[in-house]
């Protein structure tokens, strides 16, 4: 049984939604889901209802709130708990029922909460109650998990029910669609799911969890409807009764009903929306402090607000409104026990104006009221008023409260009742006679009845205010009084009732920050305003219209801050100067070590494996402690174990404000994440384990660091743990065995330790570039694929090519786009789309596209490839493929430079099984422009962003533009008018920031635009022509191209005929006919016209249609038979047709259908019958049947287009349907029984959605639209043939505007003689005129309210519409005004509006400096032009009113400046020494004012130098490098820097300390480098001299010097320093000793010897001194010899090399050696011993191996001989040797030895027996069964019998006799001792005659030698027939003899035609049979 926890609740209406909800319903009641029948049971057999009605009187009692219910402890999980279900809409639906035995009505709490964007979820019961939409409005409007609790449902039964867009990772696949053509149809496979599928397991998008079920036991509403909800005293008085209610009408819209979560229990309290003192409508709630004393952060997100909730009238009936806000974040309270009992709370939301909210004022005075209310909600009741007339009272709250700090009030009776209070209206507002909040209540003891004795207790605002305590959270000053204006009263605000202009204020935090960093604004505006407009200095952006922007600094300094503020009622500013302090940019260490915590176990950010694959880990670091902004380049986390494992991780890094974690999704932390690294990984190390970045990541420091990680491993890896500190609440992980992107994290405190590698940030440089079209295809020529492009299928299924698509489209007014789509779910399809050769560009050519991908989830592989050589598909080589996709619209940019120059053919490849789709639109290869980048009117323009040092910011300036400020990395715009603009570039990071401007860098060239245009009707007929009766209308819409400016319209026989709007509607036509229709649009470029004649089709008959342009034919195939026709869907078991089909047409006229057309794909069906049907409309979906007739199928032709013409016509006056209905078989033959027309292919948008289907198990079906039942929208080709009614004569007027007075023209739709009337608004006749025409014009009218009618003899028109005539006054010019007085040359002058103006434009004109005015044939209020020339320009423009004349608008001036030149700067110095002067620095030729001089030294800050003059001079104090610019701005233009002048200011010069590698060298030798340090300055030159002489100058400037000295003696160096300015230094002198170089001589008689030597080594030749000799004994290391003579005898006993050397010297020159002279000492030659395996072989045999062992010296030969022969040299020096015999004898065989010069040796000879290999072979002679056997064997000696019957013998010629017949091996083995033969031969054993006894039958010989054989019968009685079969051992009959009669006893038989072998003699005789063996042995 599950825990019950009781819960104090008291109950609220069951009646009403609580909710702000979608008006919706159960998807399961509108598609007829089957209602679940089974429901899970609660057990509540373990509530005490005994001890709980105890506790209920006791509570009713005392006046203690009253409980409605019990919590009960229950988790519904939609993850494992009720059924999920997919819809054929791709919807899920998840369906959950509970029964709660005893539960008047049911409420849910959910403990996590989060919707989908697309999720709706109810709560309903069994017996039609609903409760819902809700919807992702009512998520956590931070994004994060909340909890939620649900409006009661009544009864015991409730179904929740979710449903949500499918989550295709978890779906099966999407449908598929598999093509083939026939004509132009397009017959498709449909298998996608047209029947709901249960899902045994799903995992939803949305995040609900719920943790209790409410059980209402005490429902006062379900038990007596009329009650109120909380059953108050019947004392109190409603809010809205008479008189008590009527002055506090305003008030009571602030006070709200509470029902507040704490901890268990909920409970009902009151309180009121408060205001502050910015009147800015901030939802702070003020209530209780015991209202939820104790409540979390958590119970606070789910209280709920009732606003509003109060009866109509004064009675207690009629349902009160009800306006929910769920949540609230507490702010300020003060303790009931010791305080004044208030808690101040911030909603979650703010209440809506159309409830009409009011924040209360309130009074801190502490003043005592005389009179007043308590407004409040006893009991959970609708909303009540208690009145006081005595004044207050001032008390102590007597359960503890703090002294005085409560009012005490009196209640008084009143008209309709006697006011009190009750459980329920704690914390509601008292109210003052001035209507102002001073207190709260806490409660007291009234009741109904004692109201005259009883005290009640309100908690004092003046109390409130301050006294609670000194921090925010104790104190409601801080919140309510924003502004520190500390007011005494406050007046309410009411957001619906201001009229005045709001007041500007703001705020900042932080407001000093570090470069870098950022500020978040905050706008604490009072009086509503509705628009913001902020001006930065200094920030990025530098401006903003968000009301409370975050914005970014760079620069160091202190910056001022505008904001201005506006409303309807107006607007105000307000300017805080040097607001923001920036400091200077500090970098953060190069290694960040985050955590110091040596515990591991549980923190898996680098993966699990085994029991979980899948880990997603997210930890948040503070900026604290990373210390500063930096590019993160590394991170590295630190597992405990090492694993060898291979596995995939994704790293992601993210700025977040947050400082610790809620329980919520890694797909949603994963929102504006970037994706830091991609690829795979194998931890092993145990320690630190670094990741390089692919990808380096931002990091600035006014923000925490968020990183994820997304690992993916096997099943085989193991867990690396990783040491962790501990961090509250900032790190979230989850694992599963599958992807839990999608499942709720784990929070906990244990967050992993990382080590950041972080480089600094350095000054930016800016740059950038515009992007040029060299080539572009945009996919909208009727021709695909575009000329010179190839789709190629590169797979076996020919169904999949790229193809033309007007599904989605990227280009600007475009259509198509080109489209590749999947396969069939098994059928790998690859196309292949190739343009044609392309001559890339020199230079950074790009290439650019946009892509579209559909179900992305079934992505498998999209690429761009690149060949150089020819479009065969063998020949490219892939540039891109990314791992996943986005379904949105996405552009990529490649780089190409890498293929600059060359021509290149450049493919598109899709690839991929199921499910994704790849559109592309917009191929372009583009250049990069640094100069001016040339575009078209209303083209896109891209400019890149191209600078370097890792811009964190951006800001652009591009006037001219739609867009003229973006603040993202890259731009993409458009440029609407013709000119050239400037494009500026603003950068920064940290480290600081750069600008860069190019004029005119934009060149928009204009072109004239291209007429087209759509115009829309009632219907449209099959050519797609608006269709409509007499006196309907068209709207019409402009769809041209190239960016018109003005639109000139013209409707014949249409009212108004004529029109200058872009997209004019509601133009009448009257008369019937067809009737052309004109557009005519212009810009400053030209015009253009088009004329679509007969376009409008007015009145009488034609055949509709609903199909679009852009739709295609199809028919689709189903499980069996068609749609749209006979066809069977199954689902499981479960059988599904479509008994009808009709297409949906919205009609507003009256009319009779005659038929309709339809393309006819299959009618097969003999005596088959389908009924053709006209439906009403049913609220969208066919209703009564208003027409139907039933025909033959085959009445119908077969793929061709029939008319169904109507016996009858069928009149309709408003929407209605066509179609067809089917009727099925018991047992369908879908091939000899089927019908079918014709559909749209199914499209992507949800346009058009006119197709329908009866659709079921069992006719006649449920009527769905295609869009529900199959999840696409359609057209049926059923094309209406309609026919309006003709409504008779008709009238129309338009007004003819005039200079004073007017015309009006009445229309007539006839054209005949006839009455024109002129009627005033209400039809009195003000003119008349008769005549033949179909127009008169009544003119001479003045302004009013016209109609017209007509009369034709009898018959008289209805009046027409009204038209207003506003004729004009004399032409009034207007104003000019210009947004700019003072332009740069080469600039736009802005657009100059003309308003105020009364006419017609009828030209601009302009003039330069005052000379002749110039014609400007525009006739648009606005204008712009980019001047030619410096000077003042000059315009004004024409207007005329009608036939008034013209009129010229004021003059406006524009001065125009010549463009910045920021001029050289020079210097007389560019060195100097350190504090003298820089000399004077000029700047000329310059264009423009000096704005400043700037400087920096050593790279550092620039910094501003006041003066505005063109010289300067300065005194250098700092060595190193000074820069100085000049900031420079003619007027208006562009501020423009001169080139950077550079002074170098240098120390005095120090030579620095001279040192070398050598003291002592040899002649000839080097000196080494001698090294010149320390010094300061230039090293003029080097200087050296020898024994004293005179110094020499040496050609050397460098730090370095080294030469060869050849001459001895003693030689001194040393430097000169100096700087060029500085007088020069000399360093120290270096000394070498230079002495002559010795000869080494000559060494000699060294030699070899056998055994010990003594010989006498010399050395001649030589000069210098013989140091000592040395000696290398084997190669081993030399050794001294003490001997410093000219020879050296040795004494050399044992073997060995030895090698002599002698060592001599001379002065400091280094010792040299002689040659080496070698003594080679040798052992005695031995043989050795040779050993070998055997001594005895036959011919043939090998000796095997004779090694000879213990032999000293080397083997130079091997000998051998034959029988003691001479001994024969084998050249074989190995010490083993075989050999292989080839004649019989004694062999021997020897090693010959020899050591050096030593003498010869002979080993020991190997001896060797060799004989003859023997032959075996013997005889034998069989006697019955005997056999004798003769030996024939050779070279034996001995021999061995094998018998083959068990039997041996050794004998030479054995005879063996055998026991019984037989077939026998016998073997014989010869031998001669050392090797051996064997013979082996087959005998037969038998006698002769085989007899059989049965028969008394003998057959001899046996075994026969010749195959003749004889058979005796002996007992033969010369009649009987014998037959005989002869068999061989495979069973086969070789010889048959049938029926022999014997002549004799004997039949002889001649088988010689058998070989030998073994058969059988079948005999039949006598009838018996008897089979004897016969062996034949040839």
């Amino acid at each position: 049984m599950k825990k019950i926890i009781f819960l104090f609740l008291l109950l609220f209406s069951l009646t009403l939604v609580g909710q702000e909800f979608k008006q919706a319903s159960p998807i399961s009641k509108s598609i007829a889901l089957p209602v679940l029948q089974k429901a899970d049971t609660m057990d509540v057999s373990g509530i005490d209802w005994m001890q709980i009605q105890s506790e209920d009187a006791i509570a009713i009692a005392n006046n203690l709130p009253l409980r409605a219910g019990i919590s009960l402890n229950y988790d519904i999980d939609p993850y494992v708990d009720g059924q999920w279900s997919l819809l054929p809409n791709n919807k899920v639906v998840w369906r959950y029922k509970l029964t709660v035995p005893g539960a008047k009505s049911v409420i849910l709490s959910f403990d996590q909460w989060k919707l989908s964007e697309d999720a709706e979820l109810f709560v309903y019961n069994d017996n039609g109650y609903i409760v819902g939409a809700y919807t992702h409005n009512h998520n956590d409007p931070n994004g994060g998990i909340r909890q939620m609790s649900s409006v009661p449902v009544p009864g015991d039964v409730i179904t929740i029910e979710l449903v949500e867009n499918a989550n295709p990772n978890t779906l099966p696949a999407q449908p598929k669609t598999k093509s083939q053509t026939q004509g132009s149809i397009t017959i498709q496979q449909f298998s996608g799911n047209i029947a709901p599928i249960e899902l045994h397991s799903y995992s939803p998008r949305s995040i609900i969890h719920i943790s209790d079920v409410v059980l209402i036991y005490n429902d006062q509403v379900n038990d007596s409807p009329d009650k109120d909800l909380g059953d108050a005293g019947s004392c109190q008085v409603n809010i809205n009764c008479s008189p008590e209610g009527d002055n506090w009408q305003v008030q009571k819209r602030g006070v709200a009903r509470i029902l507040y979560k704490d901890g268990t229990s909920w409970y009902y309290c009151s309180g009121t929306l408060i205001n502050n003192t910015q009147n800015n409508g901030t939802p702070y709630f003020l209530t209780a402090y015991h209202c939820g004393a104790t409540a979390s952060a958590a119970d606070h997100n789910q209280w709920q607000f009732y606003f509003n909730y109060e009866r109509p009238g004064c009675a207690n009936t009629g349902t009160p409104p009800n306006n929910l806000i769920t949540g609230c974040v507490k702010r300020a309270g003060g303790d009931i026990s010791g305080g004044s009992d208030f808690q101040l709370v911030e909603l979650n939301s703010t209440p809506s104006l159309s409830w009409n909210p009011y924040y209360n004022g309130w009074d801190k005075s502490g003043t005592a009221s005389s009179s007043g209310v308590g407004i409040h909600h006893p009991a959970g009741d609708a909303k009540k008023i208690s009145t006081y007339t005595t004044t207050l009272g001032t008390g102590t709250w007597p359960n503890g409260g703090m002294s005085s700090a409560h009012w005490t009030v009196k209640w008084a009776s009143t008209t309709n009742g006697y006011g009190c209070v009750e459980g329920g209206s704690s914390g509601s507002p008292l109210f003052d006679n001035n209507k102002r909040v001073i207190g709260t209540l806490t409660g007291g003891n009234s009741s109904c009845g004692n109201q005259a004795s009883a005290t009640d207790y309100y908690g004092k605002f003046s109390v409130h205010w301050t006294a609670n305590g000194t921090t925010n959270d104790k104190q409601l000053k801080p919140w309510l009084d924003p502004l520190n204006s500390n007011p005494t009263t406050l007046n309410g605000f009411d957001p619906n009732a201001n009229t005045n202009p709001p007041v500007a204020n703001f705020s900042a935090t932080p407001t000093s920050i570090m470069a870098g960093e950022s500020v978040q604004f905050t706008d604490i505006s009072t009086n509503y305003p509705t628009s913001w407009k902020w001006t930065f200095q200094g920030g990025y952006p530098s401006t903003s219209t968000i009301r409370s922007p975050v914005i970014s600094y760079v620069t160091p300094g202190t910056y001022n801050v505008k904001l201005v503020v506006s409303n309807q009622y107006g607007s105000d500013s307000i300017v805080k100067n040097a607001y923001i302090t920036v400091t200077s940019y500090t970098a953060p260490s190069t290694t960040v070590t985050i955590g110091t915590g040596t515990t591991s176990g549980g923190v898996y950010p680098l993966g699990i494996g085994i029991s979980a694959s899948y880990v997603n880990d997210a930890a948040i670091y503070l900026n604290s402690e990373i210390g500063g902004s930096g590019i993160i380049k590394k991170i590295a986390w630190k597992p405990g174990n090492s694993r060898t494992d291979t596995r995939n991780i994704k790293i992601y890094m993210k700025h977040t404000s947050s400082t610790s974690f809620s329980e919520t999704t890694t797909n949603d932390l994963l929102q504006d994440a970037t994706l830091v690294y991609d690829g795979t990984f194998t931890p092993n190390i145990a320690g630190w384990f670094t990741i390089t970045l692919q990808t380096p990541f931002n990091y600035i420091k006014s923000q925490n660091l968020m990183v994820i990680t997304v690992v993916n491993g096997t099943a085989a890896n193991r867990a690396s743990n990783c040491s962790y500190t501990t961090s509250t609440n900032r790190h979230l992980q989850c694992s599963r065995t599958v992807n839990c992107l999608d499942t709720v994290g784990t929070v906990n405190n244990n967050r992993p330790n990382i080590q950041l590698t972080i480089d600094p940030y350095t000054e930016p440089v800016a740059n950038f570039a515009g992007l040029n079209a060299v080539f572009s295809e945009d996919f909208e020529s009727t021709t695909f694929p575009p000329t010179g492009w190839t789709a190629v299928n590169g797979d076996t299924d020919n169904s999949g090519l790229w193809e033309s698509s007007t599904d989605v489209n990227h280009t600007f007014n475009g259509l198509s786009s080109a489209y590749h789509g999947w396969g069939d779910g098994t059928t790998y399809q690859k196309g292949w789309f190739i343009t044609p050769a392309i001559i890339l560009p020199s230079g950074n050519p790009k290439l650019s596209f946009w892509s579209y991908n559909t179900f992305p989830t079934y992505y498998t592989k999209s690429a761009v490839l690149i060949s150089t050589t020819t479009s065969d598909t063998s020949a490219f080589t892939q540039i891109w493929s990314p791992s996943s996709v986005t379904e949105s619209w996405v552009q990529t940019i490649l780089d190409l430079s890498s293929y600059a120059g060359q021509t290149v053919y450049i493919a598109f490849k899709y690839s991929g099984t199921d499910g994704h789709g790849w559109y592309l639109d917009d191929v372009k290869i583009q250049t990069e422009e640094y100069t001016q980048l040339v575009t078209y009117e209303g083209d896109p323009v891209t400019i890149i962003d191209k600078s370097s040092n890792n811009p964190t910011l951006w800001e652009w300036t591009i006037p001219g533009s739609i867009d003229n400020y973006l603040y993202t990395q890259n731009v993409n715009t458009f440029y609407n008018v013709a000119g050239q603009y400037d494009v500026s570039l603003k950068i920064g990071n940290p480290a600081g920031e750069d600008i860069k401007n190019i004029t005119n860098f934009v060149k928009v060239i204009g072109r004239t635009p291209i007429a087209r245009l759509k115009g829309t009707g009632n219907l449209k007929d099959i050519y797609t022509r608006p269709f409509i009766p007499k006196g309907g209308t068209v709207n019409y819409t402009d769809k041209s191209q190239r960016v018109p400016t003005g639109w000139n319209w013209s409707f014949p026989n249409g009212v108004p005929s004529s029109s200058t709007l872009q997209n004019p509607s509601n133009i009448k036509y009257i008369s019937a006919d067809t009737f052309n229709v004109s557009l005519n649009v212009y810009n400053a470029h030209g015009s253009d016209t088009i004329t679509y004649l007969n376009y409008v089709v007015v009145g009488g008959k034609d055949t509709c249609t609903n199909f679009l342009e852009t739709d295609n034919i199809a028919v689709y195939n189903a499980d069996s038979g068609f749609l749209p026709g006979h066809c069977d869907f199954v689902s499981g078991t479960t059988h599904y047709h479509f008994y009808k089909y009709s297409e949906y047409y919205k009609n507003a006229y009256p009319g009779k259908i005659y038929g309709f057309g339809m393309y006819v794909y299959k009618a097969q069906g003999t005596g088959k019958t389908i009924k053709v049907t006209v439906w009403s409309d049913n609220g969208g979906i066919p209703g009564t049947v208003l027409y139907t007739e039933t025909r033959n199928i085959t009445s119908f032709t077969e793929n061709s287009y029939n008319v169904i013409t109507f016996t009858t016509p069928v009149s309709v006056s408003g929407n209605f349907f066509i179609g067809y209905e089917l009727n099925y078989d018991a047992s369908h033959n879908y091939t000899t029984h089927q019908f079918c027309g014709l559909m749209a292919a199914f499209r992507n948008t949800t346009e058009n959605a006119t197709a329908f289907g009866s659709f079921g198990t069992a006719t006649p079906g449920t009527w769905y639209s295609f869009q529900d039942v199959l999840g696409n929208p359609s057209s049926l080709m059923l094309d209406l043939i309609f026919e309006y009614t003709d409504p008779g004569v008709l009238a129309a007027v338009e007004s003819i505007t005039g200079c004073g007075t007017g015309s009006v023209k009445v229309i007539s739709s006839s054209k005949t003689n006839q009455t024109f009337y002129l009627t005033d608004n209400a039809g009195t006749t003000l003119q008349s005129w008769t005549g033949n025409d179909s127009i008169h014009i009544f003119s001479g009218l003045s302004n009013g309210i016209y109609r017209g009618k007509v009369k034709i003899g009898a018959q008289e028109s209805p009046l027409s519409d009204p038209v207003t005539l506003t004729n004009v006054s004399a032409s009034e010019a207007g104003t000019l005004t210009v947004p700019l007085t003072e332009i740069c040359l080469g600039s736009s002058t802005g657009i100059m509006t003309l308003s105020g103006y009364s006419g017609n434009i009828q030209k601009w004109q302009k003039r330069v400096n005052m000379g002749s005015w110039i014609d400007i044939p525009s006739t648009s209020s606005t204008f712009s032009e980019i001047p030619s020339s410096t000077g003042t320009w000059q315009y004004r423009a024409f207007v005329q009113n009608a036939t008034c004349s013209p009129d010229s608008s004021n003059i406006v001036s524009i001065i125009v400046d010549a463009v910045t030149v920021g001029g050289t700067l020079t210097s007389t110095n560019t060195e100097v020494c350190i504090n003298s002067n820089s000399g004077a620095m000029t700047l000329s030729g310059n264009v423009g004012n000096i704005v400043r001089w700037e400087k920096r030294v050593n790279g550092g800050v620039w910094q501003n130098i006041s003066n505005t003059t063109n010289t300067y001079n300065e005194n250098l104090t700092t060595a190193g490098t000074y820069e100085f610019r000049v900031l420079v701005q003619n007027e208006q233009c562009y501020q423009e820097y001169s080139n950077i002048l550079i002074i170098n200011v240098v120390l005095p010069v120090t030579a620095g300390i001279l040192n070398g590698e050598h003291n002592e060298i040899c002649v000839n030798s080097s000196t080494g480098v001698i090294t010149i340090s320390g010094y300061d300055g230039t090293i003029l030159k080097w200087q050296n001299r020898h024994n004293g002489g005179i110094w020499t100058d040496i050609s050397n400037n460098t730090d370095t010097f080294e030469e060869t000295i050849n001459l001895a003696g003693l030689w001194e160096y040393r430097v000169i320093v100096g700087n060029g300015i500085c007088d020069p230094d000399t360093s120290n002198i270096f000394v070498i000793n230079v002495s002559e170089t010795p000869i080494s001589g000559t060494l000699i008689d060294g030699g070899e010897y056998c055994g010990a030597a003594n010989p006498l080594l010399t050395i001649d030749g030589y000069t210098g001194t013989i140091v000592n000799w040395e000696e290398k004994i084997n190669n081993n290391n030399w050794t001294i010899i003490n001997n410093t003579l000219n020879s050296y005898s040795p004494v050399l006993v044992n073997s060995g090399t030895y090698k002599y050397r002698v060592k001599i010297s001379n002065g400091s020159c280094p010792a040299i050696y002689s040659n080496e002279e070698i003594v080679q000492i040798y052992d005695s030659t031995i043989a050795g011993i040779l050993v070998y395996p055997y001594d005895s072989l036959c011919i043939g045999e090998s000796t095997g191996l004779i090694t000879d062992i213990g032999y000293v010296g080397n083997i130079i030969k091997w000998q051998y001989n034959i029988d003691g022969g001479a001994w024969i040299d084998i050249p074989f020096t190995d010490e083993q040797y075989q050999d292989i015999p080839s004649t019989p004898g004694i062999w021997q065989y020897r090693a010959v030895v020899k050591n050096g010069v030593c003498a010869e040796a002979y080993s020991d000879p190997a001896i060797f027996y060799i004989f003859n290999i023997p032959v075996a072979s013997f005889d034998y002679l069989v006697n019955s069964y005997t056999v004798n056997f003769t030996n024939t064997s050779q070279y034996a000696n001995t021999y061995s019998w094998v018998f083959g019957d068990g039997m041996t013998s050794t004998e030479d010629n054995p005879i063996h006799i055998y026991s019984q017949d037989g077939i026998y091996n016998v073997s014989l083995i010869a031998s001669n001792g050392i090797c051996s033969d064997t013979s082996e031969q087959i005998i037969i054993v038998t006698y002769i005659t085989i007899y059989d006894s049965n028969l008394d039958i003998t057959l001899y010989p046996n075994p026969s030698p010749d195959g003749n054989i004889f058979l005796a019968f002996n007992n033969y009685d010369n009649e009987s027939q014998i037959s005989i079969k002869l068999v061989n051992q495979l069973g086969e009959i070789v010889k048959y003899y049938k029926d022999i009669k014997l002549v004799d006893k004997s039949l002889p038989l001649n088988l010689s035609f058998l070989s030998s072998g073994v058969y059988s003699i079948e005999i039949i005789y006598q009838n018996r049979q008897v089979v004897l063996p016969l062996i034949i042995v040839k």
